[in-house]
């Protein structure tokens, strides 16, 4: 939470200017009052505005579009036939689908490029063909691409804007011949028209392709989605499922691809683009790429509640839409309580109209153009000039539905009923645990129930054997369970056995289960949510499964305690009950010069019963503590020199931890340490994790208000010195993870086990600077701001420039990540046989994740692969009938017995995988978005109106001007954790990696997902 003292006025407030910007002020003292029911609360936006800059603002935020649909500005116009001078200059159809698409995401537009983008100085989407690249990483005046629309305009487009890229569709050289900049004042110049008549070509294939793929995407949607669940998925992907056309050249595919954007874009009940939607991201913090490239282009197909429910509504006639607004007055003038609205519109009289609520919430997280429309024809918004979305939630909050006394703070985002069903057939929903337990979780408990998760790999378990006093330390993670535990054994007083385990999901699931089935059948559940509010997920496993299947102690009496009637122990009952797991063991040897410098020689895998091994379960702060020293029970502690250790707080642990145990962490936390300061040693670039990781919290509780019991909800957002407090265990934990990922790659390249990893790497320069003297890149410099106190600040031309002054913990600073992330290539999932290579975490064999199996398939597959592996190595000298005995029940539970599965299929699911991290972690940032503006939200409200604050920010991207004295830029805000709008002057010195100090907040709309901030220094 942001301290009082922290939002005090400054003490000498400077003289602001002319144009100066009030933060706003609010009525909405109370949060009683907040979440009375039935009643219009006065929202923030509907404060009293006290200057005309203000009211300026304001009336801008709201004339802008909600939804960028590029259907309204790709037009079609009369042209010649320039068929000839196309196929002159394009390409043959001789690249795959796969090379086209991955042009079209990692690599820059370059002269000749087809995009479609966002024309934010005009609020419109426009279609046009690159004639320049950009000439400059952070000069704001050569960062920015030279396109000619279809209106004959020359314009410069920020990447960052553009929605579609096909890349290089007409040759380059020929391009640059072409000498358009050098008459670019000549709007008649024949060779500026020719290639106006070729994008005019290209938009009118693109419109004869959109109607013939309609009857495709109809097909695609129906393989894709899932009831109530959306499903990521990409451009790749449906282009693949669909029939072939039969097309002539590169630019005829260019045409197909731009023909199904549009018509995704198009169709509102079906997919789900969200490009469409206001950005409030760029890659340096999203993707943690540079800015040059396009954002990455993510669809879902809807859930198949919303197609119905949209359809229906966009069905309703002018009578029907009479009943609904006679409905809704009836629900404004007569309040009914929150329980008894629900039941009136899934059973009773507003049956008939629960299509136009549920279009109603999902219009609030996808604002279609089309719903937009069809709401404003409802009587009750037809005082507006466009219904916007606060128009939808100020509705529904009068009725009673969102923000209630039973539902305060309603979550918009997971109300979208993209995320799952919510319980009791509620239309809103507040947290993640009011949906309902999904299909899989309920058949995953009943796999349990019936025994079909006993260990399918029993005799694997014996090759490794732990001492009775072996302790195995679990490590806290921001899930509900952990997967990841460590432990040291000591060979002798040279070398040491450093352990990671995690949980053997593939050794316990069955790939040909139907359960796993099922599992893969749709994107959503490849993957499970994680970070939301609370630390909350939704997972795809149910709970008792996950304890089950993680390292969490059971509790089970040693068989030696067990009376049993007869003379032999009932294996049967035990192997159910047996807690099992893979474990990654490292020899450490303390003299050897380079210790961590091969890891591949020294790492084994093991599949590991662990049944009598105690197990010790680590919180956060226990962690903390041990390793900062604060449980050290030395006579001496008190009086050692330079002591700045904290004690530890007195309370009872939830584990007890002794002597060993300290030394043994210790032990690992120092290699650890070596681990890092050898990735940085390669050009690993790693900000304070507190910077980064941070969600909201919320506490509930009730307070009396004019004699009523009136729930009231509290959010929390820690800061960065709160979060710092456990540093140590943050650095722990992830490095472990790290380490673990490092282990496995460098394990599966020396056994040539295919296995998929995650690769990045510099951004690949492209031919224009070439044409640039040494001189003119050289001027390409930024100044990096850093925390080491020994050197200066500086200017860097390169990312191993940008990060090379790091803090006396080895990480950098915000403003060298974002710069250093400005010169890298989007990271990718690649199969292990590419040679991957890991640039910002110093891994020369990548990351290859195996610890998350519960959650993720990515990583069930890794396990799988390694555990074939095993397998093959473990039956090789069996004869054929032992061989058939061992793998028969293995073979017909879908397991591999032949040696690992190949790299090819490997390969096949990496579109899947992709497609559905990079839309759950659009999701989550939309959901974790939401709720830090609500708690800005409920921190500027309980403050005096004239009250200030400060917050520091570091510039990602200067944006569009307002007006000849505003401009917006984007802005990382560390206090919290994600990038908002700053206004700056035009003529500002600020530029990519900048730091600046914001005192006001001019706009916010949690529900837009908007904030509007003001930069101290310009004004």
């Amino acid at each position: 939470m942001i301290s009082r003292a922290f939002l005090r006025h400054p003490s000498r407030a400077r003289i602001l200017l002319k144009q100066d910007f009030l933060r706003y002020s609010s009525s909405l003292k109370q949060n009683g009052q907040f979440f009375k029911p039935n009643q219009e609360p006065k929202t923030i936006l509907d404060a009293v505005y006290r200057d005309e800059a203000q009211l300026k603002l304001h009336k801008y935020m709201n004339s802008r579009k909600q939804f960028h649909d590029p259907n309204e500005t790709c037009f079609v116009s009369p042209h010649r036939n320039v068929e000839s001078v196309i196929l002159e200059n394009t390409f043959e159809p001789t690249q795959t689908w796969e090379q086209i698409v991955s042009n079209n995401r990692n690599l820059p537009p370059s002269a000749g490029s087809i995009v479609e983008f966002f024309d934010a100085e005009n609020d419109r989407n426009c279609l046009g063909i690159v004639v320049k690249e950009l000439q400059s990483k952070f000069n704001e005046s050569h960062n920015k691409l030279i396109v000619l629309t279809l209106k004959n305009e020359l314009t410069r487009v920020y990447p960052q804007n553009i929605n579609f890229n096909a890349f290089q569709v007409l040759d380059a050289e020929w391009i640059h011949s072409l000498d358009i900049l050098y008459h670019r004042f000549d709007e008649e110049y024949s060779m500026r028209l020719e290639l106006g008549e070729i994008l005019h070509l290209f938009m009118d294939k693109t419109r004869d392709y959109q109607g013939l793929v309609q009857k495709e995407l109809r097909k695609v949607y129906a393989n894709l989605a899932s009831q109530d669940n959306a499903n990521a998925t990409s451009l790749l992907a449906v282009v693949s499922q669909m029939n072939s056309f039969h097309l002539k050249s590169y630019f005829d595919q260019s045409a197909l691809l731009m023909a199904i954007h549009l018509e995704m874009s198009r169709d509102a009940s079906r997919w789900i683009v969200l490009l469409c939607l206001p950005k409030h991201t760029t890659n340096l913090s999203f993707l943690h790429c540079s800015n040059e490239l396009p954002p990455e282009i993510i669809y879902f197909g809807n859930s198949l509640t919303n197609n119905d429910s949209v359809t229906h509504f966009l069905d309703y006639d002018d009578a029907k839409l009479d009943e609904l607004n006679t409905f809704l007055l009836s629900l404004i003038e007569h309040p009914r309580d929150y329980d008894d609205l629900t039941l009136l519109l899934n059973i009773w009289q507003g049956k008939d109209f629960l299509h136009a609520f549920k279009a109603m919430t999902f219009a609030l997280f996808y604002p279609h153009t089309s719903l937009m429309e069809k709401f404003a024809k409802v009587k009750i918004f037809q005082s507006k000039d466009r219904v916007r979305i606060k128009d939808l939630q100020d509705l529904f909050r009068k009725i009673g539905l969102y923000d209630c006394s039973k539902n305060p703070l309603t979550d918009i985002v997971i109300s979208a009923n993209i995320f799952g069903k919510p319980s009791l057939d509620q239309l809103a929903v507040s947290s993640p645990k009011d949906l309902r337990p999904s299909p899989l979780e309920l058949r995953s408990a009943r796999m349990l129930s019936a025994g079909e998760l006993d260990d399918k790999f029993r005799h694997l378990r014996n090759s490794k054997k732990y001492y009775q006093d072996h302790v195995i330390y679990v490590l806290p993670s921001n899930q509900s369970y952990s997967y990841i535990g460590v432990s040291l054994e000591k060979i002798n007083a040279r070398k040491y056995l450093i352990n990671v385990h995690v949980p053997d999901v593939a050794a316990r699931i069955p790939p040909g289960s139907t359960f796993f089935e099922e599992l893969v059948s749709y994107n959503f559940s490849l993957e499970s949510l994680k970070g939301l509010i609370d630390r909350g997920l939704i997972e795809i496993l149910a709970k008792n499964v996950r304890d089950e299947l993680s390292l969490r102690t059971q509790g089970l009496a040693k068989s030696g305690e067990l009376f049993r009637v007869g003379d032999f122990e009932n294996t049967r009952i035990r192997d159910h009950k047996s807690k099992t797991c893979m474990t990654l063991s490292f020899e450490y040897n303390t003299f050897a010069l380079s210790p961590l410098k091969e890891l591949g020689n020294l790492v084994t895998v093991t599949f590991d019963r662990i049944n009598n091994v105690k197990v010790k379960e680590l919180t956060w702060e226990a962690l903390d503590d041990i390793l900062a020293g604060r449980l050290e029970s030395g006579i001496l502690n008190p009086f050692k020199l330079f002591n700045r250790f904290k004690e530890a707080e007195e309370q009872k642990p939830d584990v007890s931890i002794d002597e060993h145990d300290i030394l043994n962490l210790g032990f690992i936390y120092n290699v650890m340490k070596t681990h890092f300061s050898m990735r940085n040693s390669r050009c690993a670039s790693a900000p304070p994790p507190s910077n980064l990781k941070r969600v909201v919290s919320r506490a509930l509780s009730y307070e009396k208000k004019e004699e009523l019991e009136v729930m009231k909800t509290t959010l929390t957002l820690p800061t960065v010195r709160e979060a710092a407090r456990l540093s140590r265990a943050l650095f722990f934990t992830d490095e472990v993870q790290t380490f673990l990922e490092s282990l496995v790659a460098s394990y599966c390249n020396r056994e040539a086990i295919p296995v998929l990893a995650r690769h990045d790497g510099l951004l690949e320069p492209s031919d224009k600077f070439s044409t640039l003297d040494e001189a003119a890149s050289k001027a390409d410099e930024v100044l990096v701001s850093h925390n080491n106190k020994l050197l200066p600040n500086y200017y860097c031309s390169s990312y191993y420039q940008a990060i090379m002054a790091k803090d006396r913990h080895g990480y950098v600073s915000l403003p060298a990540f974002f710069i250093g992330n400005n010169y890298l290539g989007k990271q990718t999932l690649v199969t292990s046989n590419e040679s991957p290579y890991l640039l910002t975490k110093g891994l020369p064999m990548g990351r290859v994740i195996v610890a998350n199996a519960i959650g993720s398939v990515e990583a069930y597959l890794n396990q799988l692969q390694i555990l074939a592996h095993l397998h093959l190595q473990e039956t090789a000298g069996s004869t054929y009938l032992k061989l058939v005995i061992k793998t028969s029940h293995l073979k017909a539970s879908g397991y591999p017995v032949h040696g690992p599965l190949s790299a090819k299929f490997l390969a096949s699911q990496i579109t899947r995988l992709r497609d559905t991290k990079l839309g759950n972690r659009f999701l989550v940032e939309a959901h974790t978005r939401f709720w830090k503006l609500r708690y800005l939200e409920q921190e500027l409200m309980a403050n005096a109106e004239d009250e200030a604050f400060n917050l520091s920010c570091v510039v990602t991207s200067i944006g569009h001007e307002i007006d000849s004295e505003t401009k917006f830029a984007r802005a990382w805000c560390l206090e919290l954790a994600m990038e908002v709008d700053m206004l700056i002057h035009p003529y500002s010195d600020l530029t990519m990696g900048s730091t600046a100090t914001v005192d006001k907040v001019l706009y916010i709309d949690a529900a837009e997902g908007q904030c509007i901030v003001r930069c101290q220094d310009d004004y």
